[in-house]
């Protein structure tokens, strides 16, 4: 009997034990998913204060696409500027010096009828109206000075477009500028830079690529007021006189050397009492004066006087194709 109590009480108490257990783990398990709970709550927060510094990215970026598209409205405006002032714009002339790592090209606003300067040296662009007096250096050399927002500098040009610039008060052999270089120097000053691809940026002023086309475009807004040549194969002076869309622009040519451009006038008159109207260009002067019957003379760079023929429209045409085409 007493075996069976003993059975007995060892078996409740083993299934108390037992029960005891059970509860015991699950009393285990409840914390471990809280601590899951919380985990993933952590996890979660941490993922968001990943994510906020994309957002902040995201703005920057978006700040930096608003910055460029205000950069690049405000590049495109001054490109449409500089577009619309080459229209205006006639090359006189410039010249570069090597030495000195200068350049200076000279146009006048056919809108406005202002001559400016763009000069730079050294890296330095400045540009402003300009206004020459006849100067003198020690040597003798007579140039064109002027004054460029408070630097003093002057030029000269040659009959062949070379010449020499007056810097500091110094004499500097030059070369011609060409036109294409020159408005590249009126690019950077409207726009603060220079495009990789000047070819579109000159086509008004460059016959390179086309020349033909080029020459095709400037005849039509040509109209021709009258030349004169003189019949000696010693001195091929040829002179021609135009309107292009009412600016006076002149050729001439002599013994290979081209004088092209706008120019101005007055009126002069020889030692010996012949009157003639005198022709500012590029630095040179030379001279003319027409007959009744379209004859006349011709006064060259050095002040010599010639009886001239008339030119003729179609070869007056022939020296503004050989000079734009080459």
């Amino acid at each position: 009997m007493k075996k069976k109590v003993i059975a007995l009480c060892i078996g409740l108490m083993s299934t108390a034990l037992l029960a005891a257990c059970g509860n015991s783990e699950a009393q285990t398990q409840e914390p471990a998913a809280e601590t899951a709970e919380a985990e993933g709550t952590e996890t979660e927060d941490m993922t968001a204060e990943v994510a906020a510094p994309e957002e902040t990215a995201e703005a920057e970026t978006e700040t930096e696409d608003a910055s460029d598209t205000t950069q690049d409205s405000a590049t495109l405006g001054n490109q449409e500027t500089f577009d619309s002032l080459k229209q205006a714009l006639v090359y006189m002339g410039g010249l570069s010096v090597a030495d000195r790592d200068l350049q200076f090209a000279i146009y006048k606003n056919s809108d406005s009828g202002d001559v400016v300067v763009y000069l730079k040296k050294q890296g330095v662009l400045d540009n402003g109206s300009l206004e020459t007096t006849d100067a003198t250096l020690s040597d003798g050399s007579e140039y064109q000075k002027f004054d460029l927002n408070g630097r003093e500098y002057g030029y000269y040009f040659n009959e062949d477009l070379s010449g020499y610039v007056v810097d500091e008060g110094n004499k500097y052999d030059g070369k011609e500028l060409s036109e294409k270089d020159a408005l590249k120097l009126v690019e950077e000053a409207v726009t603060g830079y220079v495009s990789e691809d000047n070819t579109e940026t000159a086509e008004v002023n460059d016959a390179s690529e086309d020349p033909e086309g080029e020459f095709e475009k400037v005849k039509e807004n040509l109209a021709y007021m009258g030349g004169l040549y003189i019949s000696d194969p010693k001195n091929d002076l040829q002179m021609a006189l135009f309107k292009n869309d009412g600016l006076p622009i002149v050729i001439i040519t002599k013994l290979g050397n081209v004088w092209y451009g706008e120019y101005t006038t007055e009126d002069a008159k020889l030692d010996d009492g012949t009157e003639y109207t005198k022709i500012l260009i590029n630095g040179s002067e030379f001279g003319y004066h027409f007959n009744d019957d379209m004859t006349g003379i011709m006064i060259d760079e050095d002040g010599k006087k010639y009886d001239a023929k008339e030119l003729d429209e179609s070869a007056a045409l022939d020296m503004v194709k050989d000079h734009i085409t080459g």
